[in-house]
């Protein structure tokens, strides 16, 4: 199952605000990796201490992390398309703001549902 676009917006936001220093792609691509990781093991983190570095593991026997990792995916495909988009559009180098902004508009939320779609097809 694919991520919600809220959800998609909600990371894309949180990855952005919490760089730091890093590149914003650096950041995605250590969630990615992350999560790669997490499909590679077939474990997710359940608990993790400091300061003698204790983590512990659960199996998940569904389908969760895999999706995890598709939703990661996901956020560097936006990524690509987002810098693509501003390439496209003129800007030589775009700045992790223009592409984080470019990616937002990507993911334009859902304001309207239609159940009546007659009208989209009119002559």
């Amino acid at each position: 199952m694919s991520a919600t676009t809220a959800r998609k917006r909600l990371i894309w936001r949180r990855k952005y605000a919490g760089r730091g220093a890093a590149t914003f792609l650096s950041v995605l691509e250590a969630f990615a990796d992350t999560k790669l990781e997490q499909v590679e093991s077939g474990q997710s983190i359940a608990s993790t201490s400091t300061p003698t570095r204790s983590v512990s593991f659960f199996k998940d026997e569904d389908s969760s992390i895999d999706s995890e990792a598709c939703l990661a995916s996901d956020l560097l495909d936006l990524y690509d398309e987002a810098r693509a988009n501003l390439i496209a559009a003129g800007t030589a180098n775009p700045s992790d703001a223009q592409i984080y902004a470019e990616g937002l508009l990507l993911l334009a939320p859902i304001n309207v549902i239609r159940s009546d779609f007659s009208s989209c097809f009119a002559d």
